[in-house]
């Protein structure tokens, strides 16, 4: 009994000592495996302290991982903030369709990685057979790769935030121990250390590579800005520009273009990378084109296209062609604005790649597109100022030239009257007295018709003059023309042929300003046609036009001044022997009458001594069209044999008041004077005038408030009172009637326009006298303002 306990006691302390020793081997193999997985951590410390390549030490955190955990396979993902997504870096063990098939990983995919994704925290799938995602696409893919079980272990910054992803995969149902999840958080932790410290290394290189970029890039643009300071040859700084645009695009090739507003089109002015068949394709380029630089004009904003080939703008167009024949992948245009906002033009850049421009790239280059702009504008500022210096001295040459001409044309006829002045104190026979006075009326009419060229010239210009249109043919013009030209004609001894149509060429038109137009064309083409020569005036019908020629064989016209023929106070020739008078502002005056009755007129001459023809082109009246005017007229009717009427003459002028009394006298009429506002009332009063010629720029009061003061008295309420004035503008003319006159004649006075308005005023009254009625003519004259009385030539 004794011996059976004994062996019970034995054995029981040999189960005790194996048991013990068991479980110190168990601890003794738990401190070897705590040892081994600590001495990789520690190998794995060692390994991210020293620089190496971040693939490769990727892929050995990874094999450490795979290790810790006794797994067979495992992935390292980065998180991107941007998508929210997990991207694949490294895997270990994953044969090629899985790593493909999981690059990148949503919420929504279905893995490890994606519960982590969702939650944040660690995820654990025992089983992909047996979990939540079995029978989804990511199960069956995991399985078919031989993957039963994963976990992810969220890799963190110290902060929380999320960087990454580790995972490991088991090709059995599998769940991790404590110690191996323990090994892996401390493997996770100097991971996310590791990533976060190389992203802010990557960081660093980045905004490094920035800096010495930008730099780089400040150094191109104050080059540039210092050479747009110094450089001269604006050719050089435009192209220095585009390689500027080049450099800081990073791109392949760039333009520069100026925009020109009158053709509304972009022309290149300089070129980087660009063939000569492509300069010569975009050397000019409309909005409606198919180029980036269309479009940024159509719109006025940067347009960028960073693929040409699926660009709805530019594909199908010839500029697709072109990009394609180039190679061009991408292009930007970027408008050129001045510090007004005007468009001034364009700089492109374009790319053999497909490629979208940094923001930095964009920013860099609108500096330089300012200084484009910059330099554009001060250019056209230059070119337009120099324009205005040839200009301006052309306009004091010219101005010379006329001042000089107006002088020489002025003596011309005076010579003559002072001569007549002579002659009168002498005793000349009355056969000489009447060529005398008919010699000093052509002098005079002929000074009166370069001031009223003059006073034309201006009031047209001004948009001054009211056409007078009614229903009129051209034939009429001509032949009224033709009549009045024919002194200068005959006086030259040459020969006139009018082709003349048998069908009238209606218009509507004012006859008297159209006459005008054909008078100064035959009168021109007789004062330099060479004694003897030919003119011919040919009338035509050509669609809807009236088609008038006016040509000669005479002294022609240079080519060179073909273009300037119509200019005011143009000459062609100042040599003397060709010096025909005239002040150069009778072809400029025709051309803007032409234009003012909606008709063209051009000059051609084969040169010096070929003649030349003048061609004008005026619209058909309508069927049917009536005539129109644009300002009163009155017709003077015929009227009774004069009646001596008293007349009162106002004008401080005291020749022309004593001249002007003699002529009243001598048709009959009794004539005061008065030199005075104050002594015209005075006398008024006393003599009763029934008409009263009345001088405007009178001292003190002026002939318009007189002629009010006037209309105040029942004495002069319905008497004739007609202004006499140096001033003709149609303001004038209105003046007058508001004042009070019943005409406004300018000086020099056609008296024998007076002389009719006198017979008329006369006669009216004397049929008042017996109750009768003079047709045409009203109770008073205001309604009678008109042009009537501008001196006739």
């Amino acid at each position: 009994m004794g011996v059976l306990v004994t062996d019970l006691t034995t054995k029981r302390h040999h189960e005790k000592l194996s048991a013990a020793l068991h479980e110190r081997k168990l601890a003794q193999e738990q401190q070897e495996k705590e040892l081994r997985d600590t001495k990789l951590l520690q190998d794995i410390s060692a390994q991210l302290i020293q620089p190496q390549d971040a693939d490769a030490l990727y892929r050995q955190i990874l094999e450490a991982g795979v290790k810790l955990m006794h797994a067979e396979k495992g992935t390292l993902q980065l998180f991107a903030p941007a998508t929210a997504e997990l991207q694949l870096i490294a895997s270990y063990g994953i044969d090629p369709e899985l790593h493909n098939a999981f690059r990148i990983v949503t919420s929504e995919s279905g893995t490890s990685c994606a519960q982590a994704l969702m939650s944040g925290k660690r995820s654990i799938i025992t089983d992909f057979s047996a979990s939540e995602y079995r029978g989804s696409a990511a199960a069956a893919a995991h399985i078919a790769a031989g993957v039963m079980a994963a976990q992810t272990t969220p890799l963190m910054t110290r902060e929380g935030v999320l960087l990454g992803m580790m995972s490991t995969h088991w090709g059995k149902s599998w769940q991790p121990d404590e110690r191996a999840l323990r090994m892996t958080d401390i493997l996770a932790r100097q991971t996310a250390d590791l990533i976060e410290r190389m992203q802010a290394e990557e960081s660093l290189r980045q905004s490094e590579a920035r800096l010495e970029m930008e730099l780089a890039d400040t150094k191109l643009l104050q080059s540039v800005s210092a050479q747009i300071i110094h450089e001269e040859n604006i050719d050089t700084l435009y192209q220095k520009l585009v390689d500027a645009a080049v450099a800081v695009m990073q791109s392949d090739f760039g333009s520069l273009q100026m925009y020109y507003p009158e053709r509304g089109e972009l022309r290149l002015l300089a070129a980087s990378g660009l063939n000569q068949a492509a300069k010569d394709f975009w050397e000019w380029v409309r909005a409606d084109n198919g180029s980036t630089c269309s479009v940024a004009m159509r719109t006025g904003q940067r347009f960028i296209c960073s693929d040409l080939h699926s660009s709805d703008y530019v594909k199908g167009t010839p500029d697709h062609a072109m990009f394609v024949a180039g190679g061009v992948r991408a292009a930007q245009s970027t408008p050129l604005y001045s510090r007004s906002g005007k468009l001034l033009g364009m700089i492109s850049t374009h790319w053999l790649r497909h490629h979208t421009p940094s923001d930095r790239d964009l920013r860099l280059l609108d500096i330089l597109a300012r200084q484009a702009a910059d330099l554009i504008e001060r250019k056209v500022a230059e070119e337009a100022l120099q324009q205005t210096k040839v200009a301006l001295t052309e306009a004091d040459r010219r101005k010379d030239e006329f001042l000089a001409t107006l002088a020489h044309e002025l003596r011309n006829p005076l010579a003559p009257i002072r001569n007549g002045l002579h002659l009168l104190r002498a005793s000349l026979p009355r056969n000489k007295m009447e060529e005398l006075r008919d010699m000093m009326d052509r002098q005079v009419t002929h000074l009166v018709r370069l001031i009223d060229d003059l006073l034309d010239v201006s009031r047209v210009s001004q948009g001054k003059i009211d056409l007078r249109r009614q229903r009129i043919t051209l034939q009429q013009a001509v032949q009224a023309a033709a009549e009045a030209s024919r002194p200068l004609i005959e006086g030259s001894r040459h020969t006139l042929l009018l082709n003349l149509p048998e069908q009238p060429l209606w218009l509507d038109a004012d006859l008297t300003r159209l006459a005008q137009v054909v008078g100064n064309l035959l009168n021109n083409a007789a004062k330099y046609t060479p004694e003897g020569g030919h003119i011919a005036v040919s009338v035509r019908k050509k669609g809807k036009y009236a088609v008038l020629s006016v040509a000669d064989n005479g002294v022609g016209i240079p080519t060179d001044m073909l273009p300037k023929v119509f200019d005011l106070f143009t000459q062609i020739g100042n040599n003397l022997e060709r010096s025909q008078g005239g002040l150069g502002i009778g072809l400029a005056l025709v051309k803007q009458l032409v234009e003012m009755h909606e008709g063209h007129i051009d000059a051609k001459s084969a040169g010096m001594d070929q003649g030349s023809t003048f061609t004008v082109r005026l619209p058909l009246a309508s069927v049917g069209e009536t005539g129109r005017s644009t300002s009163d007229s009155v017709d003077v009717p015929d009227v009774a044999p004069p009646v001596a009427l008293r007349v009162l003459v106002v004008d401080d002028n005291i020749p022309a008041a004593q001249t002007t009394g003699w002529m009243l006298e001598s048709l009959g009429h009794e004539a005061e004077l008065a030199y005075g506002a104050a002594d015209a009332l005075t006398t008024a009063r006393a003599f009763r005038p029934e008409a009263i010629l009345l001088d405007i720029g009178l001292p003190g009061m002026n002939g318009y408030d007189l002629c009010r003061q006037l209309r105040k008295e029942p004495l002069f309420k319905e008497i004739l009172i007609i202004a006499q004035t140096g001033w003709g503008q149609e303001r004038d003319r209105q003046l007058a009637k508001e004042a009070g006159f019943d005409h406004h004649l300018v000086k020099p006075v056609n008296f024998e326009t007076v002389t009719e308005l006198l017979a008329k005023w006369g006669s009216a009254q004397a049929a008042r006298s017996v109750g009768g009625v003079v047709p045409g003519v009203e109770s008073t004259g205001l309604s009678q303002i008109n042009d009537t009385g501008l001196p006739s030539s």
